[in-house]
């Protein structure tokens, strides 16, 4: 959408961006249901701060989504691997 396009070139990564800014990139992307653009997103937050709150926060957000999706598709043990993790 157009407003994902703005949102996603204010919270890319350069001086004044917080993890916070990134991190909710990761939220919009889940809230859309783009997982793979999610993971994307998560990679440059890690990238930007490792060991944040904020990225393990969103991690385990990213984690619990996808196991989510595989319950839903029925892949049960896989989905069990995924909210294992996110824990």
């Amino acid at each position: 959408t157009e407003a994902e396009k703005y949102f996603k070139l204010a919270a890319r990564p350069r001086p004044g961006v917080t993890a916070a800014h990134m991190a909710a990139v990761v939220r919009v992307y889940l809230a859309l249901g783009l997982l793979k653009d999610a993971e994307d997103a998560l990679e440059r937050l890690k990238a930007h701060s490792p060991g944040g709150w904020d990225t393990a926060r969103e991690e385990a957000r990213l984690l619990a989504r996808k196991g989510k999706a595989k319950a839903e598709a029925g892949e049960l043990d896989d989905a069990k691997k995924f909210r294992d993790q996110a824990r």
